[in-house]
């Protein structure tokens, strides 16, 4: 697994030598097989107060590559299923920048006044694409060499430091 998150996804397709066809179906065999697990998927120490603490101050909102509905049942069972005013699912393997501008046009949120916090290169990568700051978290997929490599405005090793970002804008 450390192997895999010190890989961009571009990286882990060619290594693995899946066909790129072969891509879409396995993506959805992983979230049905998620689905199963997802209440035992613990949550990163120290992030329910950031959370709870956030909300107060800042609309929060969930983009993701998994199902939403995997989303919203480990909200619910970390007690944050009401942190969050939007829960929106559907993006590809590189099609985040495009459903980030979706959201942001949905929502009529200024992108001036969206961080967007990512744990994968490809989340850096899509926030550049549409000019929007980044807090790349450690605790995710990529490894921390490789998100540092992407260079995103912040590198977040703990999950306290969203409070300092959020705080300071």
């Amino acid at each position: 697994m450390e192997t895999l998150k010190a890989l961009s996804p571009r990286q882990v397709i060619w290594q693995s030598q899946i066909s790129v066809f072969k891509i879409p179906a396995l993506l959805r065999r992983l979230r049905r097989e998620l689905r199963s697990h997802i209440d035992q998927v613990p949550l990163c120490a120290g992030l329910g107060p950031v959370i709870a603490d956030l909300v107060k101050h800042h609309t929060l909102s969930v983009l993701t590559s998994n199902d939403p509905a995997n989303v919203q049942v480990f909200l619910a069972t970390h007690g944050l299923a009401d942190c969050f005013g939007d829960i929106t699912g559907g993006g590809t393997l590189f099609g985040k920048a495009r459903l980030i501008r979706r959201v942001l046009a949905e929502q009529g949120w200024d992108p001036a006044m969206v961080i967007y916090v990512g744990d994968e290169v490809r989340d850096v990568e899509a926030a550049r694409a549409i000019g929007i700051p980044i807090a790349a978290v450690t605790w995710g997929f990529n490894s921390r060499d490789l998100l540092s490599s992407a260079s995103p405005d912040w590198l977040v090793d703990d999950p306290k430091e969203l409070l300092a970002i959020a705080h300071s804008l």
